[in-house]
């Protein structure tokens, strides 16, 4: 890692992580068609040309390249075929969807250390507008830039789609669940870890946390608390009210229709005909694992099995979150916490 002694504005690098105790941030040399090619670019998947280079993050605020237009984001709950939805809308000559940069997660981190305390910090806001001017320069001449963040950030979401525009992709609460269960012990860790997140600084969620997992069975706990991040993310997210929402089974069932929708929504030229054949191959192809193949029926046999093994237990957690929670109740626990 190399540290800059000249304010720089990075041009040919991904601001990649905000350390806000350090006072740092940190850029990656990179490439639009590796960025393009990744299917995160929050460290999983190398996209680096070359080494890391680092600068002050008050320097580095004092150069933010100007930002055209409203920002354009794809916000998302999780697994809900957002990552499909971003490589349909990625095409080459028409728009670039930057996929989960971890400097949006470092800011969401942030924040969530904030509400932890109870207190609020004055560098946050001018930190993501410069974090936004960042991810949404032209990656190539005059092309429209799309940023899908992670779920992780949704504590911030509200904050990053004002004065933008913005589609999110949901997913129904069932289907949620049973993906957290299909994807096993790192995915159920996950959404215990982010639902913590996530609730930070919202108390009637995190009572309701303590009250998922007290006195209950494993897989219980895991149903109770994956429906939790469901309706945590469903509270979160409704307080973007004028965003274009499409769900997981259009984007699965009808992409073209979805893909029109989004391209509406985000100002965004649809994509060409005759780029049918490539939506198609895209479609068939695992969206965060390109070079494996996507199967609807094999998705659905793994959902069947799921549902076998665990089909009461999720039906009892969803009741059970119901019981105490609904929409419009998610949303003021929200607002008043």
């Amino acid at each position: 890692m190399t540290d800059n002694c000249t304010v720089t504005r990075f041009d040919d690098c991904l601001l990649h992580r905000i350390d806000p105790d350090a006072g740092v941030m940190v850029f990656v040399p990179t490439t639009r068609s590796a960025l393009s090619h990744a299917s995160f670019v929050d460290g999983r998947t190398p996209f680096a040309t070359g080494p890391v280079r680092t600068q002050s993050q008050a320097a580095a605020c004092t150069v933010a390249p100007p930002v055209t237009g409203p920002p354009r984001y794809i916000l998302h709950m999780g697994f809900c075929g957002s990552t499909l939805l971003s490589r349909l809308l990625d095409v080459p000559g028409q728009a670039f969807v930057l996929k989960e940069p971890n400097a949006l997660a470092d800011i969401a981190n942030w924040q969530a250390r904030c509400a932890e305390r109870g207190s609020d910090d004055q560098r946050i806001p001018k930190v993501a507008d410069y974090a936004t001017a960042m991810l949404l320069r032209h990656w190539a001449p005059n092309k429209p830039v799309v940023v899908k963040p992670s779920n992780w950030v949704n504590n911030i979401a509200e904050q990053l789609a004002a004065d933008a525009r913005a589609v999110i992709a949901t997913i129904a609460p069932r289907a949620f669940v049973t993906a957290i269960f299909r994807g096993g012990r790192e995915r159920m860790l996950f959404a215990s870890r982010a639902f913590l997140h996530l609730a930070q600084g919202r108390p009637a969620f995190q009572r309701l946390f303590a009250e998922a997992t007290a006195n209950a069975g494993p897989f219980e706990k895991v149903a109770r608390v994956a429906a939790l991040l469901h309706a945590v993310q469903t509270a979160l997210l409704a307080r973007i009210p004028d965003a274009t929402r499409i769900d997981f089974q259009q984007i699965c069932r009808e992409p073209d229709t979805a893909v029109a929708e989004a391209c509406r929504a985000l100002a965004l030229p649809r994509p060409d005909a005759r780029l049918a054949a490539q939506r198609a191959a895209t479609v068939g192809r695992n969206a965060k694992l390109p070079g494996l193949s996507y199967s609807s029926s094999e998705h659905a046999r793994a959902d069947l099995q799921v549902h076998a093994q665990h089909g009461p237990v999720i039906d009892a957690a969803l009741e059970w979150v119901a019981s105490r929670i609904n929409h419009g109740a998610a949303l003021r626990i929200n607002r008043a916490a």
